[in-house]
């Protein structure tokens, strides 16, 4: 389909779809810097999800649910790192395929060249060799985004970056109103870590939203409002509160007034579902329910798929309501990233809490024996610095013990997370340890990415390192 071939929408169930995404914001920290734009919502009558749940560490793996349904394991496996190969799984492609018109657009691209541990944006992980949209703004920005001098500020000719996608999306929204549009417009420079303001950009949302209301685009227009994850690194994480925040993003919802008055029944459970446990892969059957209408097909109430990992993830529109019991382990959530529980706090001096602590680090230090490095470099002897915190929660049945810990390692002062399971007396790892301290390329002598937390790299001497 060519862009002059988009037809008029005529059918009163083909709605547009409009998703726009901020990096690392969990709903207490956008509530926090960015009143006018909660405040906007609240007037205006838009949906909140206060039990949305990540369902991975980064990004990537919170995103790939969202847009294709399917877990990130499932789409590195068969993509083989080309996103052109799994691009008809992504909600813009399922789309198109219905006559929309399809725009995807993403700054702050130089996250891409950062020495970061874990992939940020889809380039990291992927490559689009072709554009997976009608609209394919990365280009533009490739060529145009630097930084100011206080590396704080990402700009784009003489406006932020920031500020360029929300136009963009904008007008891209105005100019295919009337048609059928589905666009996805991701923002990282904003949030993207704890030594970004998103309360400058408080005015630059509400105005965005408000140009939107004014000019009749959310007549016929669900807007969906979204992050990945909370913040993952920085001070912040030493407190207890960073626990659920991290694993907390934000979900706003704008379900058109068409839709309100033509369907009560599944605004029902838009409305119910608001105070149930949320993820990512029930936004992506939600969207694809608002693709079924505009097929004319059934709207769908619960499916249940398969991948590469232990449980089967249930993902149910949210236009039908939602078990007020759904469990993490319904839907798939791992135990590492589930929320649905109280954490009790645990004196760092507590012998038992010590011993899931000692049991990490004995972790730690065995796999950096084990890292291969770059020539001339080894990864110094690492040993525990500090107890930050120990917290602890039952599971459902009472029966196992999980243990929540935070704790600096020596020499480099390093603050690490890790999710510990006492059974009986034997202790396991929940997932992996995360770096919750701020990476400042420690680790960059590894030759797997994946190993810098474990490294703190460190020259041997008298080493030469060959210049073949």
């Amino acid at each position: 389909m060519t862009l002059s071939d988009a037809k008029k929408n005529d059918n009163q169930d083909k709605y547009n779809v409009l998703m726009i995404g901020m990096d690392s914001m969990s709903l207490p920290r956008f509530a926090q810097t960015m009143t006018r734009t909660i405040n906007f919502f609240k007037s205006r009558n838009w949906q909140s999800y206060r039990g949305y749940n990540k369902v991975g560490d980064n990004k990537l793996s919170n995103l790939i649910p969202a847009l294709t349904g399917k877990h990130s394991s499932e789409i590195f496996k068969n993509c083989l790192r080309r996103t052109d190969r799994c691009n008809k799984y992504f909600l813009w492609s399922l789309f198109k395929k219905s006559g929309y018109v399809t725009a995807y657009g993403e700054d702050n691209l130089e996250l891409d060249g950062e020495d970061t541990l874990e992939s940020d944006t889809f380039s990291r992980e992927f490559s689009f060799r072709k554009s997976p949209t009608d609209h394919y703004i990365k280009p533009f920005f490739l060529n145009r985004e630097y930084y100011t001098d206080n590396r704080s500020i990402l700009c784009c000719g003489k406006t932020t970056s920031g500020k360029q996608i929300l136009d963009f999306a904008y007008d891209f929204a105005l100019t295919y109103r009337n048609d059928s549009f589905f666009g996805f417009f991701w923002i990282n420079s904003f949030s993207h870590n704890i030594n970004s303001h998103p309360q400058d950009a408080d005015v630059l949302f509400e105005d965005f939203f408000n140009r939107l209301f004014y000019t009749g685009v959310l007549d016929n227009t669900f807007i969906v409002f979204i992050s990945d994850h909370g913040i993952r690194f920085g001070k912040p994480r030493l407190q207890l509160e960073s626990y659920y925040d991290d694993r907390m993003p934000f979900l706003f919802f704008w379900i058109p007034n068409q839709f309100r008055i033509r369907y009560p029944a599944k605004l029902k459970g838009i409305l119910i579902n608001q105070f149930r446990l949320i993820t990512p892969y029930d936004l992506f059957a939600t969207l694809q329910d608002i693709n079924n209408l505009a097929n004319n097909k059934s709207v769908t109430n619960r499916d249940n798929i398969k991948g590469n990992y232990e449980n089967k993830i249930e993902r149910q529109s949210m236009f039908k309501i939602i078990s007020d019991n759904r469990t993490c382990k319904d839907v798939g959530i791992h135990e590492k990233f589930c929320t649905c529980h109280k954490l009790y706090p645990l004196d760092v001096a507590d012998a038992e809490g010590i011993k899931s602590v000692k049991y990490v680090v004995s972790y730690m230090k065995t796999a950096s024996k084990t890292i291969k490095t770059k020539r001339c470099w080894s990864c110094s002897n690492i040993t525990i610095q500090n107890i930050s915190r120990i917290h602890f929660y039952f599971d459902s049945n009472k029966i196992n013990l999980y243990y929540v810990i935070a704790f600096s390692m020596s020499p480099k002062n390093t603050f690490y997370e890790a999710v510990v399971l006492r059974n009986n007396t034997r202790l396991a790892l929940v997932g992996s340890i995360n770096l919750i301290s701020q990476y400042d390329g420690f680790g960059s002598c590894t030759m797997k990415r994946t190993d810098k937390i474990f490294c703190i790299c460190q020259r041997i001497y008298n080493c030469r390192i060959s210049n073949k």
